[in-house]
């Protein structure tokens, strides 16, 4: 698998940042498992901060207050969840439930806090130490904009592009196909160097080529 590939089992830490998806946390083990990763490899699992945030306000509007009341309560607890102070967040949240009629919502929210304290996954100021990050926005930013944007664009498919606007008569660019044949099907450019460079720096021409390879089968 790629995690392999990279060297994962070198590294001097790893770091999972994910959303509360129980299939996707579920596979944490068998992913180290599959990529060799030794025990002497430190595993960081964090729950993505903007979706813990998220949760608060969930239970806050479940409660049914009005937003003058609730937007600085809300900003006081998401100050003591990203200083690691969940447990303070999830007892003021089980005191304002109390004998509310929205009690199951709010402890749906409750519970998704305690469950991912209780694992580690909330302890923003130990990770903020390490150096890791607390959200995948940077992650799931690069997926956008060097895969969909970039390798999966039109610009990759120029030549159906210019196929299907003149079978339509269009001048205006129209998106390719989710599968293309193999007539239609762009060739992988090949290239000298081992290294592709991009707006967002020197990435090896091997891993960009294999993620346009990826892309064009689905």
């Amino acid at each position: 698998m790629h995690l392999h590939r990279l060297g994962a089992a070198k590294a001097q830490s790893i770091s999972f940042v994910s959303d509360g998806a129980v299939w996707i946390w579920d596979r944490i083990g068998s992913i180290v498992k599959q990529a060799g990763i030794p025990d002497s490899v430190k595993i960081h699992e964090v729950l993505d901060n903007c979706y813990a945030v998220h949760h608060v306000s969930l239970a806050l509007s479940a409660l049914g207050i009005s937003d003058e009341d609730r937007n600085p309560l809300y900003r006081e607890l998401r100050t003591h969840l990203r200083n690691g102070q969940w447990r303070s967040v999830v007892e003021e949240l089980e005191m304002l439930s109390t004998e509310n009629p929205e009690y199951p919502r709010i402890q749906t929210e409750v519970s998704y806090l305690r469950h991912h304290g209780e694992a580690g996954h909330l302890a923003y100021p130990a990770f903020r130490g390490h150096g890791l990050p607390l959200g995948s926005g940077a992650i799931e930013s690069r997926i956008r904009r060097v895969i969909n944007l970039r390798l999966k664009g039109l610009r990759q498919c120029g030549h159906t592009n210019a196929v299907i606007n003149s079978a339509h008569g269009s001048g205006t660019p129209r998106r390719c196909p989710a599968k293309l044949n193999a007539e239609t099907k762009p060739r992988i450019p090949q290239h000298n160097s081992r290294f592709l460079h991009t707006q967002f720096g020197i990435a090896p021409w091997s891993t960009a080529k294999r993620l346009l390879e990826d892309g064009l089968k689905h």
